[in-house]
């Protein structure tokens, strides 16, 4: 008799053990598996060097064909650049700016183009564009962090901007995204600059870009 409660207790006690391992270990994995749709750390830096890495690849294999001149060139690096999208909806772009402050091309703010923007001011007084200009003056590539409104909208939101020189042109390009997540506001994983330039409240604010020209 006694035997068998002891082969009974131990019994209890290995299920016992053996569901909370169990239970353990499907709750853990539950709450730290990423959601299907939530952005992983260095998701902006992947998709942003990506798109800059496809472009950078149209300018090189631009840059072999003969028989165009400079101008023809750059005509047709700004509209592949302006059809240009990527990112989860196919609504991330590309914009241009001369390295002098003029704007080239942006899709969503074409309004600008051919404005000079270095003294341009976001709702936080910061001055985005002078300062990816001083920044490429360090380093060829960098990333930026400011405000911007979401694709051609009037509110100011969170973007962040891989940007990278080409000085055949005279050029730099940046790969722009509105970032919603905190794994957007970090520095990228790698070596070379980054400048946030973003305040956390900007709800009542709106920024349709446009330029003081006094």
């Amino acid at each position: 008799m006694k035997k068998s409660t002891i082969i009974g207790k131990s019994l209890a006690i290995f299920v016992l053990g053996f569901w909370a391992v169990l239970c353990f270990t499907v709750v853990g994995t539950s709450a730290e598996e990423p959601k299907k749709n939530e952005p992983q750390p260095q998701h902006y830096q992947v998709v942003l060097e990506k798109a800059m890495e496809d472009f950078f690849s149209f300018l090189k294999s631009l840059d072999l064909e003969k028989g165009l001149t400079k101008e023809e060139k750059e005509k047709k690096a700004v509209e592949y650049a302006k059809k240009f999208r990527f990112g989860p909806k196919q609504q991330d772009f590309l914009f241009l700016v001369n390295l002098n402050g003029t704007l080239v091309m942006d899709p969503y703010q074409s309004h600008l183009d051919g404005q000079n923007l270095l003294g341009w001011k976001d709702p936080n007084n910061q001055q985005p564009f002078k300062i990816m200009i001083d920044m490429l003056k360090k380093d060829p590539v960098g990333y930026v962090t400011y405000l911007w409104p979401k694709y051609g909208g009037e509110k100011p939101v969170p973007t962040m901007a891989y940007i990278k020189a080409y000085q055949p042109f005279g050029w730099f390009a940046g790969a722009a995204m509105p970032i919603s997540t905190i794994e957007g506001f970090r520095p990228p994983a790698y070596g070379g600059a980054f400048v946030s330039l973003l305040t956390v409240d900007i709800d009542n604010q709106r920024a349709s870009p446009t330029v003081d020209n006094q």
